[in-house]
């Protein structure tokens, strides 16, 4: 159990922004794994590809699994657009040191052997150098994934801050994941490890994630800030309108309400009546979730149908 007793100056000082290297390393730790995303499904082939570069391969060997993974490869996330943070993020993990390397390598590892290609990157002091690389072309490989990504972690961050605005701060704390509890001074973590922390007037990031969903991250950083990156399922529409349950809470209440109607063919004009939504806002709707491989399109003459693809029906089930 990780105990974290918070101060008001901290509390004031909590700030709701993603962290997008966390996307980068999930999708990694997908590929690795072989898991299912609940949107974007298994990786396939051409996602497994990327590990053929070494640098993407050498990050994905220290993040695959459930474990520790080395904190270096995941800073807090700074401020700016999602593009703006993440090159902020590529560059202190770039500047990681040997003695850091060296040092959560060896956590990493748990006593174990590291892969010699670990080894070798911190005995030369360019762990941090080769990660930050690794993680670039990583997210270049990530395509037009990437797109669809950022766009739901702005959103979560966008619905996390508004939880904060109408019911407090404790409200963020307390809802972002079943394994945290906010008791009104203390944040109490589930954790298979025992930690005790003061927080004095530091920040405290909350960080919204797509990929690594539904797991629960936690940096506890004693000098001068920590960070959680929960699940972005956790402040959806559904939560407070009550017309989308985990499906809108993940998707948003329209592209779900559009999911949930393709059981059969439909039009983008058909959907823009039935739904009362303008042509160009069902259109990128249908984009987004035909880039998560949950709708399949036909054509029909001059139209296009959709229709929930097989991944869509049981993500709707």
């Amino acid at each position: 159990m990780i105990v974290a007793d918070l101060d008001a100056s901290t509390l004031a000082r909590m700030t709701i922004r993603p962290s997008p290297v966390h996307e980068v390393i999930g999708w990694l730790r997908l590929i690795a794994s072989g898991d299912r995303h609940p949107v974007y499904g298994r990786a396939n082939a051409s996602d497994r590809a990327a590990l053929r570069d070494p640098d993407v391969s050498l990050v994905a060997a220290m993040v695959a699994g459930g474990g520790y993974q080395p904190d270096l490869l995941t800073p807090v996330a700074g401020c700016g657009d999602v593009q703006t943070a993440f090159g902020d993020q590529l560059d202190a993990v770039a500047a990681a040191d040997q003695a850091q390397s060296a040092t959560e390598v060896a956590w990493w590892s748990a006593g174990r052997p590291a892969p010699r290609r670990v080894r070798d990157a911190v005995d030369r002091g360019d762990l941090g150098r080769l990660a930050a690389r690794g993680l670039a072309a990583a997210r270049r490989a990530m395509g037009d994934r990437w797109e669809s990504v950022t766009g739901m972690l702005e959103r979560s961050t966008h619905e996390a801050a508004a939880t904060a605005a109408r019911e407090g701060v404790g409200a963020v704390l307390d809802g972002m994941h079943r394994d945290v509890r906010w008791t009104g001074g203390e944040l109490r973590i589930a954790k298979p490890f025992d930690e005790s922390v003061r927080y004095r007037d530091q920040e405290l990031v909350l960080s919204p994630s797509v990929l690594t969903w539904p797991r629960l991250t936690v940096q506890v950083v004693h000098e001068s800030r920590g960070s959680v990156v929960f699940p972005a399922t956790a402040f959806g529409e559904g939560r407070h309108r009550g017309g989308g349950g985990g499906l809108g809470e993940l998707l948003g209440s329209s592209r779900a309400a559009l999911l949930r109607d393709l059981d059969v063919p439909r039009t983008t004009t058909e959907l823009s009546a039935r739904h009362s939504l303008a042509k160009a806002t069902v259109s990128h709707h249908l984009g987004a979730l035909a880039a998560a491989g949950l709708l399949v399109a036909s054509r029909r003459g001059r139209h296009v149908d959709y229709r929930r693809s097989a991944r869509g029906d049981l993500f709707v089930a």
